[in-house]
């Protein structure tokens, strides 16, 4: 070797001293920076799901929170949010629906599932090791706490701790102790440091707001691969929950009660009486012909009527109620009574009469006007 090239390889060989002294070693990413609070829930926010679950029917039951962590469309989120769901609906920040999800892993020591939804380039969370974390470091809470979507909240990772220490029926897994506040809706979001990296799945709260735990993120990773492919119950008529808002009396004035009796489908009966079973009455309806011609169905489920059927007996008589109103506005939409010895014998009298002021009402729309 000459002169000139000792001089070069000599050359190189600081100059890669060089860059192993900056960078540890060559080729390796610099270590992620600290990030400001609102630039950790910038970079969060948008791998962060919310998860709906229903009772059927389009019945919103459940909102929880759920993490991208793979890019072509895997969500971690906590077991308990979609066990026994009967719908399931994930939205993402971008507006982006999903109603055709799988189970594709399931975790149930620690409360954590995995789910997949069809999509692909998802921003997926980057997840930090658990020896990386520090006691007493800033953490921050994406998720959606009481159905209050993409919501965020601060706080310390107070402990690493067995389980067991905080649930006496659970044991063989570690949970992060942490005080950033939680809500119903917080579960399966993300717990992540100030570099914005995944360190947990929040799954479970104790005693107040400052007593809240998750899951390492790293101790579940493994569920992303999961080989199962178990269909979830579509939930594609889930809305997410609106304040409620009793009707004005601008809208009741707009309402007519034989328009409310003719488009009614579905009937909820209750009493208000020992003297009187709903059942009974339920029976008695599904026997009147027209109430099944008209296309009107009994439901069990108030939140399903359309017209809510009371029956009451006032006391020391054999007079049986009863009052037909709008589920909706609870405006009085026909009244009626009988005098019988008892229930059993009141009900066939009580279901003609409802029938017959739901019939009213549906003459008025059949019958054709008398031209004079």
């Amino acid at each position: 070797m000459n002169t000139k090239e000792a001089a070069s390889v000599g050359f190189l060989c600081a100059s890669l001293t060089l860059l192993v002294l900056a960078h540890g070693v060559v080729g390796q990413a610099p270590p992620p920076t600290e990030l400001s609070s609102d630039e950790v829930f910038a970079r969060v926010a948008p791998s962060v799901a919310v998860v709906l679950t229903g009772a059927g029917a389009g019945r919103l039951s459940g909102v929880g929170s759920g993490v991208i962590v793979r890019s072509d469309g895997v969500v971690l989120t906590a077991y308990h949010v979609i066990k026994d769901a009967r719908e399931v609906q994930v939205r993402l920040k971008t507006g982006e629906i999903y109603d055709r999800l799988e189970l594709i892993a399931v975790d149930e020591r620690r409360d954590v599932a995995a789910i997949r939804i069809p999509a692909a380039n998802l921003p997926a969370l980057p997840v930090a090791p658990l020896e990386e974390a520090r006691l007493g470091e800033p953490v921050f809470i994406v998720s959606n706490p009481s159905g209050l979507t993409w919501s965020a909240s601060a706080g310390v990772l107070s402990a690493v701790r067995p389980v067991e220490e905080v649930l006496a029926t659970q044991g063989g897994y570690r949970v992060l102790q942490f005080t950033a506040p939680v809500s119903p809706g917080s579960s399966g979001g993300a717990v992540v440091d100030s570099k914005g990296r995944a360190l947990g799945i929040v799954v479970f709260s104790k005693q107040g707001q400052a007593l809240n735990f998750a899951v390492p993120i790293d101790a579940v990773f493994g569920l992303a691969s999961g080989s199962e492919h178990t269909p979830l119950p579509s939930g594609r008529d889930l809305q997410p929950r609106q304040p409620e808002r009793p009707p004005s009396s601008a809208s009741l004035a707009r309402e007519n009660p034989t328009d409310l009796l003719r488009k009614a489908r579905t009937v909820f009966v209750h009493s208000r009486t020992v003297w009187f079973t709903t059942a009974t009455l339920e029976k008695e309806l599904m026997k009147q012909r027209n109430f099944h011609d008209w296309g009107l169905t009994v439901v069990r489920d108030r939140k399903l009527a359309d017209l809510d059927v009371e029956v009451d007996r006032p006391l020391w008589t054999y007079t049986f109620t009863v009052v037909v109103q709008d589920a909706r506005t609870s405006m009085l939409l026909g009244s009626d009574q009988v005098i019988e010895a008892s229930g059993d014998l009141a009900a066939p009298s009580l279901a003609e009469k409802i029938v017959k002021m739901i019939g009213a009402a549906r003459t008025r729309e059949t019958t054709p006007a008398i031209k004079n």
